[in-house]
């Protein structure tokens, strides 16, 4: 009664009784709808009606149907707006079979047995057969059981058919039928091999043949996806309905094998598509064929598969691959040959295709050879000339009177010196003949890439090595026994056979000028266990010994190599328990590391990687009392015992460099003071007591050491006298003087407030006797540098001020940052420009666009691409169109591939013009809180190479740091959000930079600081740069971005000669006689045995290149080394993979994210109250398995949405309110960011969906590129498992495969050279983890769809798709109008037409029938519709909806206008009665939503947004309106326009 006399309902009912019915059907009706929504999903009702359904599935209809521990009915929250709500029948069965559920409820039924499976995988000692017995004893079972045998195996292939089209991606009947076909052998396979052939059949057994066989079945499904052909060949099939086990997958591969026989490669286009096809299908073959799939398999599935044929297949495609595709390009006389030979490996490998015998490897390589010598007969007319030197190409030829070809190089070394006229008379070769060389050369490198691929690919695959003689092939091909041409002067006798090295390779050239030893084939031996592989590596090690390549004192190297393989071989292999027993053990029997042997080698490196793990865990420690803690604490004293035990002090000074490289040596120095650590160090250091410090400000060379040297000496004699004139003794200009001279201020004074003592800090008459200096100083000319060097002397630096609590780290970047000052202080503007701003003059920086801060990507690339309209795909992807902005061509999205553009300005269905977005980049400081660096938002580097990103953030935290010394609050206020200690935030995210400085140069600590100082001194003096691209004051983002990328090219050079500067640095430092004479120096960097007497002597084992540090291979070192190496174009997905690790390897947990969605929706939908927060919606959990299921995905989710959100915030493709994006989600924070939804919190878990399907499109499309190919393999989200996206461990995984293709070599005379083989290792993680994925589309993401949200203008848009709709005549709008007279009847009938528009965007209809019948004979509302509302309505179609709902909307709202009750919208409409249609559907449409202001800006002309609204949707604008209505009217302006004109228009209407 309450709600009935609410005056809005009575003024929209008319009559009390009108209203107090509606507010009871209000109530009732979403009851009733909500009931039904959830009893007919999937069609469920439909079983009841089903004549061929029996009496017993109807009676499990309602016997589910009146269980409420089987079906939960949630509430419905009852509010006002009831009878506008619209209650979603969800539908989980996929809508491409257009089917319904077979068995009464069975979406219910799956979720029951899952939510059943889940409590049974808690249990691990549960098994299928437990699994069965329990679900008898559940509701479903017990009326199952009930019933007769055949009445149970008719439920059972009813709901067998209903999980599948649940669970999997079924696209028609015949795929339908083999996919159940393949689940019921799995459920026989599984009762066979668990003996339970006599239970009887149940519903549970379908779970657990699924969990068990699911990679198998979705594999399945993925090869009748790609090859349709595939799935009309196994229906011909008679076991792919019933068998004794799951073998349709492995006929399916065989199938698939069938199909990809070659039938013609005559041209490149054909060999083209036939690899592409290759390459598709290429992974779920190899699945079906691999070893570890195989030896799960059934007895006849073992039989049958068809590895022999793929074998085959795949080792034609690598010779296709790199021998025959672009041949032509070489020359046509090499097609016939290489075809020749194709056909005969075809023929060659249907005898054997098994690349691990001796039989079919040599047998390939023999017809490997004899193409490359069928090609040098095509080349060269009277065969290859070859250098009798060098037996190989011949370098810069020269041709001998004689006739013979040498390389110029070869024959000056070979003729004696003064002999050699002889070259006087050589003849220059012809141009002709050298491109003939190159031919040859360009033939023989494609034969060596197929040689290599085939023994990685196949000789080494799976788990067992290949056969000895083969291993013995291998390592043959990496030396040549050699009969060198004699050397002028040498006795005949003195000649002797010998061996040369080369690369590998099965051809005999190409031989080493000097002997190299090679890592490639030990590398691939050690994927295997060391036992089976032991033989090998002896014999490789004593033929290398033996062939008197290395010196006795170049053997160090060769070992260094051995252990080198080693470590990489054992990385994440090794567990603490297990190294501590492993020490322990060792202890006692320290002798067997003592001989160079490959069982001692092998042991030395576990050694080297415990002691590695022990560095870490020194430093970083734990501090929980935890199994982990007690662990560590385990291994630790093993490596204590260990090194103290064993009387060696190499594992000491191994340990002692490790932390030195990790941590600087400064630590080292620190950790010599701490008397826990004192067994860390040999006793002969422990004797030396204090450590000088070492001074990285030496890197500006000998002028800044010779007045650091002045300043000491002015402490020491406490006289300034010669001070001034040691500084223009040296050479350097006037401001390098200055900013040496503030450095060694710094490094001689301001240090020693560093110490704890006072009495050992600067006395008073130091002090003045600077200040003195200072004011007088010829060096320091400007007041700036002054007052900056009175506060180096008095300690006076704000943030910058040492301390005793100052950790070693801090103090290392406090040194940067004064480093850096002294350089702004004395440098000119330029490139220091906008940091001389942010540092001297921070308050015209206030709205400054701050270098290495996120940008809005969106964004950056709409103003890029200029004035253009902008439209967006069916799938949510944005595109523009130039000129005039319509479409007048069809083409396909870039992202997703789907058909957009159009034709004659008509767009294509789903192509829709979208509004640009506001540029979302903030101003000032927002990386936020500094242990959130390392999420994937702020590793990006916007164009930049890690290296040059770092060093910018670098010095930008620097500057702002210098800043805070005398403008604290000013800096304070740049940073969002505020801290409360601006000094202390700062440093923080310094030493952040300084982590991934080193991570990024794959350095040191030390080294990576060195390259810090390098770097800022660089900047005193920088080259002359172009600044017109930015302003000082970094007043846009793109002038930001000019200035990062001149900056980059600016330091660009320096890095490429880095490693040789900090070599040179690195010595003049380690010079310094201050610390020249220290140990640790000593130990660190020198000789250890000139001063250690417990060190064994005369050992290749144990000597100090063994027990050096090698550096340490990251992710982002090796990203730098690709940067170093172009590998932009050469390796873009490589490049690309590199760039966005830390985005891509959150994309595993998509499958967990959706399954969550999924499972929140279901719960959810429909419902109107929810949970508070998470936490709170954990504890209403009532079933503990269920809570810890909801609890581990619900933590998946809030670590991927923390590790991503800020950049979601600027480069998600859906606009997400930047309250969303401030700060981490966790168990406190609003529950309904869970529920995936188009607004509100919801948007969040939609967004993360989005963006984490737009990181595996992205790199599909990449693979796609590379392999110039489409793919065509699509799955929805709804499909979506584990198997489909890209999915990988950094540890497990990806940091082996790097490992294991970095190779290392030992040329003579030479210490040992590492490098990454790039192209094989973006080879291998295409192969590994991205060949075969599908795309994923945007449709089909769980969504929550809110009652409350009846969304006018997708519902226009289905019903204008499915009906052409047309506008009202003017008579017709005044007769509808004119026959409902009242406010109450214009509500009713906006109502009704609301109603018929929900139906007609589901199921259109005949354009042409009235809308009264529609509603009598269709929708059977005659009875609920007022007679003269039927009326009314009966004056139009359906092809008029669209405009009746135009005009009973604005004639509703000019009606509260009238009642007193203004509209809260946005807009001015001209006197025009169309155009007031069509501004009031834009304002309900598009205004009325929350987000309106973000794309529509309350600044904008009101005339030339709703005019181009109007042109948008194809209608032609009023002239009066282009003409009359003024311009100067805002959208902010719209509540008062609309209500004069909508008044005016009243009165006007009355007047007349």
């Amino acid at each position: 009664m309450r709600e009935a006399s609410n005056i809005d309902a009575l003024q929209e009912g008319g009559t009390f009784r009108n209203t107090l019915w509606k507010r009871i059907q209000a109530v009732v009706t979403p009851m009733l709808a909500h009931l039904v929504a959830i009893s007919d999903r999937d069609q469920n009702l439909d079983l009841l009606l089903d004549k061929n359904c029996g009496t017993s599935l109807k009676k499990l209809w309602l016997h589910i149907f009146g269980d409420d521990k089987l079906l939960q009915i949630p509430p419905l929250s009852q509010d006002s707006n009831s009878e506008s709500r619209t209650i979603l029948v969800q539908n989980y069965i996929t809508p491409k079979m257009r089917i319904g559920c077979c068995l009464p409820f069975s979406w219910r039924i799956r979720d029951y047995l899952e939510d059943m499976w889940v409590h049974a995988l808690q249990h691990e000692s549960q098994t299928p057969l437990q699994f069965d017995d329990f679900f008898w004893s559940t509701p479903v079972g017990l009326f199952i059981v009930k019933e007769d045998q055949d009445t149970q195996i008719e439920f059972y292939h009813r709901y067998l058919q209903d999980f599948v089209s649940l669970t999997m991606n079924v696209t028609c009947e015949e795929e339908m039928q083999l996919l159940k076909g393949a689940l019921n052998c799995c459920v026989n396979e599984l009762k066979i091999k668990l003996e339970a052939t006599d239970r009887p059949i149940s519903l549970s057994w379908i779970h657990s043949a699924y969990h068990e066989f699911k990679n198998r079945l979705q594999n399945l499904s993925r090869m009748m996806c790609i090859e349709p052909q595939v799935t009309r060949d196994l229906l011909r099939n008679p076991n792919s309905k019933d068998g004794p086990e799951m073998i349709l997958d492995v006929y399916a591969a065989f199938a698939c094998v069938e199909h990809l026989e070659p039938m013609a490669l005559n041209t490149d286009n054909q060999r083209q598509t036939w690899l592409r096809q290759v390459h598709k299908l290429q992974v779920p073959i190899e699945l079906v064929c691999c070893e570890d799939s195989v030896r799960f398999y059934g007895e006849r599935s073992q039989t049958i598969v068809a590895e022999d044929a793929w074998n085959r297949i795949f080792c034609l495609s690598l010779f296709v691959e790199h021998m025959l595709v672009g041949i032509e390009e070489l020359g046509n006389q090499l097609l016939p040959v290489v075809l020749e030979h194709s056909q005969k490996l075809w023929q060659i490998l249907e005898r054997n295709t098994n690349m691990k015998t001796k039989e079919a490897f040599e047998t390939v390589i023999v017809l490997l050879k004899s193409c490359k010598d069928g090609a040098v007969e095509c080349i060269f007319r009277f065969g290859l000339p070859r250098c009798s030197v060098c037996i190989g190409d011949p370098q810069d030829p020269i041709c001998l009177p004689c006739q013979h070809i040498y390389c110029l190089h070869c024959i000056r070394q070979w003729l004696v010196p003064g002999r050699c006229t002889v070259l006087t008379a050589c003849s220059q070769l012809t141009m002709t003949f050298m491109s003939k060389i190159n031919i040859h050369a360009q033939f023989r490198r494609r034969c060596n890439a197929f040689f290599v691929d085939l023994v990685s690919s196949m000789c080494f695959k799976d788990n067992s090595p290949p056969s000895s003689k083969v291993i013995q092939d291998l390592l043959s091909f990496l030396m040549l026994e050699s009969n060198p041409v004699p050397m002028a002067g040498v006795l005949s006798a003195q000649r002797q056979r010998k061996f040369v090295t080369k690369e590998f390779s099965p051809f005999d050239e190409s031989l080493d000028k000097s002997p190299v030893v090679r890592s490639v084939v030990l590398k691939l031996l050690m994927k295997y266990s060391f036992d089976t592989i032991k033989k090998y590596l002896k014999h490789h090690l004593s033929v290398v010994e033996e062939s008197n390549f290395l010196d006795s004192t170049e053997k160090t190297e060769l070992y260094s190599l051995y252990i080198n393989c080693f470590e990489d071989s054992m990385f994440e292999k090794l567990s603490l328990v297990d190294e501590s027993d492993f020490l322990a053990d060792l202890s006692v029997d320290s002798q067997s590391l003592n001989s160079a042997t490959v069982d001692c080698l092998q042991l030395v490196a576990r050694v080297r990687l415990d002691l590695n793990m022990a560095a870490g865990l020194l430093i970083k420690g734990t501090t929980a009392e935890t199994q982990e803690f007690q662990a560590v604490g385990a291994f630790l004293e093993s490596v204590k015992a260990f090194c103290t035990l064993s009387k060696n002090n190499w594992y000491r000074v191994y340990l002692i460099r490790k932390i030195g490289n990790q941590h600087g040596v400064e630590h080292v120095q620190n950790l010599l003071k701490v008397q826990q650590m004192s067994w860390l160090f040999p006793e002969e250091i422990l004797q030396k007591g204090e450590e000088a410090q070492m001074d990285l400000f030496l890197v500006c060379g000998p002028d800044y050491q010779t007045i650091r040297n002045a300043v000491a000496k002015v402490v020491m004699d406490g006289t300034v006298e010669g001070l001034d004139e040691t500084c223009e003794i040296c050479r350097c200009v006037n401001q390098s003087r200055a900013v040496f001279l503030l450095l060694a201020l710094y490094r001689e004074v301001t240090t020693w407030y560093r110490e704890r003592s006072a009495s050992l800090h600067p006395k008073p008459e130091q002090i003045n006797l600077w200040m003195g200096y200072i004011q007088n100083s010829k060096v320091l000319t400007s007041p700036e540098l002054r007052a900056f060097a009175q506060a180096l002397v008095t300690n006076q630096l704000g943030p910058l001020s040492l301390r005793p609590t100052l950790s070693g780290t801090q103090c290392v970047l406090i040194e940067l940052t004064v480093h850096l000052a002294a350089v702004l202080l004395c440098g000119n503007q330029g490139i220091l420009g906008p940091l001389k701003q942010l540092a001297l003059a921070p308050a015209s920086m206030q709205a400054a666009f701050l270098p290495s801060m996120p940008e809005d990507m969106v964004a950056v690339v709409q103003q890029a691409m200029g004035g253009l309209r902008w439209y967006v795909c069916p799938n949510g992807h944005p595109c523009a169109i130039g000129e005039c902005g319509q479409p007048m061509e069809r083409s396909r999205c870039v992202d997703c591939h789907v058909l957009i553009g159009g034709e004659n300005h008509k767009p294509e269905p789903g192509f829709q013009v979208t509004q640009l977005q506001g540029d979302r980049t903030q101003t000032g400081h927002i990386l936020g809180h500094p242990g959130r660096r390392n999420t994937p938002d702020m590793l990006d580097t916007k164009s930049l190479s890690p290296v040059s990103f770092t060093v910018v953030r670098m010095v930008t935290h620097m500057a702002m740091l210098f800043g805070v010394c005398k403008n604290a609050k000013i800096i304070s206020n740049m940073i969002k959000p505020q801290v409360p200690d601006p000094g202390e935030f700062l440093l923080a995210h310094l030493e952040e930079d300084q982590k991934h400085l080193i991570k990024s140069l794959g350095k040191g600590a030390d080294d990576a600081i060195s390259s810090a100082h390098l770097i800022i001194n660089s900047l005193l003096h920088p080259s002359q740069q172009q600044t017109s691209g930015y302003d000082n004051l970094l007043s846009t983002s793109k002038s930001r971005n000019n200035w990062e990328t001149e900056m980059s090219t600016l330091i660009a050079p320096l890095l490429k000669n880095l490693d040789r500067q900090l070599k040179e640095v690195n010595t003049f430092i380690r010079s310094d006689d201050r610390i020249s004479a220290s140990p640790i120096m000593k130990v660190l960097f020198g000789d250890p045995r000139l001063f250690l007497g417990s060190l064994p002597e005369n050992s290749l084992v144990h000597c100090s290149a063994i027990w050096s540090c090698r550096e340490k291979v990251s992710l982002v070192g090796l990203t730098h080394i690709l940067e170093q190496n172009d590998g932009k174009d050469a390796l873009p997905v490589l490049w690309r993979f590199l760039h966005r690790e830390a985005e891509y390897r959150l994309v595993k947990f998509l499958p967990d994210i959706l399954t969550l969605q999924k499972n929140l929706v279901k719960k959810f939908q429909n419902v109107g109250k929810v949970c508070d927060t998470i936490a709170a919606f954990l504890q209403s959990q009532q079933s503990v398995h269920l809570k810890s299921w909801y609890e581990q995905h619900i933590k998946i989710f809030l670590t991927t949405w923390n590790t991503l959100r800020v950049f979601l915030a600027t480069n998600g493709e859906i606009k997400l309110p930047l309250e969303f994006c401030d700060q981490d989600f966790d168990l406190r924070c609003d529950f309904r960011v869970l529920l995936p939804s188009r607004r509100g919190p919801g948007l969040c878990s939609t967004a993360l969906v989005s963006y984490l399907i737009a990181l595996h499109n992205d790199l599909v499309y990449s693979v796609d590129k590379l392999n110039g190919e489409e793919t065509s393999y699509k799955v929805s989200p709804a499909d979506l498992t584990d198997l489909h996206v890209i999915r990988y461990e950094l540890d497990r995984d990806l940091m082996p495969l790097v490992l294991s293709n970095t190779q290392y070599s030992i040329e003579k005379g030479q210490e040992t050279l590492h490098e990454f083989d790039l192209p094989k290792i973006q080879h291998q993680i295409v192969s590994r983890f991205l060949l075969g994925k599908p795309l994923i589309t945007l449709t089909g993401i769980p969504t929550l769809i809110n009652r409350h949200e009846r969304n006018y203008e997708i519902i226009l848009k289905d019903v204008k798709d499915k009906i052409k709709q047309v506008t009202l005549q003017n008579l017709t709008q005044c007769a509808v109008s004119t026959e409902l007279d009242s406010y109450s009847e214009v509500c009713d009938a906006l109502a009704t037409v609301e109603i018929v528009l929900g139906f007609l965007a589901m199921t259109g209809g005949d354009p042409c029938m009235q809308l009264s019948i529609y509603l009598e004979e269709v929708l059977k509302m005659a009875k609920q519709t007022p007679p003269h509302i039927l009326k009314a309505l009966g004056m139009c179609s359906l092809k008029h909806c669209a405009a009746l709902w135009q005009l009973l909307g604005s004639l509703k709202s000019q009606g509260l206008l009238k009642l007193k009750r203004a509209a809260d919208w946005f807009l001015l409409q001209n006197s025009a009665d169309s155009f007031l249609l069509e501004m009031h559907e834009f304002l309900v449409l598009v205004l009325n939503k929350p987000i309106a202001t973000d794309t529509f800006k309350p600044q904008w002309g009101l005339k030339d947004t709703l005019v181009s609204y109007m042109e948008r949707k194809d209608m032609d604008v009023p002239p009066d309106v282009e003409e009359l209505f003024p311009e100067e009217i805002c959208l902010s302006h719209y509540v008062e326009a609309w209500k004069f004109c909508v008044g005016f228009k009243q009165e006007r209407t009355l007047r007349l």
